[in-house]
């Protein structure tokens, strides 16, 4: 079972999908969780009564599941990357970027101290 932390994300990716009705192009902002896997990339919003909505985007269990999957897709994630952020605070972040910069996306790093609950 996927186990992710929503209330603080380790980074944010945008990316852009093109809407298959019309051609228009989309930008979505997804938050990028710490989870009991090497990547999750959580989506969330609020929905009409303002709650919060979370959909998982894509995962990766491992770098040979990341491998597996850039050399079957072509590339590892399904949309176009605008940007990439992780905070290397984390301890998950540094092994999500070697794949990340491995794979071609080019990845902004910051260091913000992690606030314990």
């Amino acid at each position: 079972m996927l186990r992710y932390n929503y209330k603080t994300p380790m980074g944010k990716m945008i990316i852009e999908q093109t809407n298959m009705l019309n051609g228009e192009k989309m930008r979505f902002t997804i938050l990028i969780c710490e989870a009991n896997c090497l990547a999750a990339f959580i989506s969330v919003g609020k929905d009409e009564n303002g709650k919060e909505i979370h959909s998982l985007y894509y995962f990766f269990a491992d770098p040979q599941h990341a491998r597996r999957i850039a050399k079957h897709e072509g590339k590892l994630l399904p949309d176009k990357v605008i940007s990439i952020e992780l905070n290397l605070a984390f301890k998950d972040a540094m092994p999500l970027l070697k794949i990340l910069v491995k794979n071609g996306y080019k990845v902004k790093c910051y260091y913000k101290a992690i606030k314990e609950d």
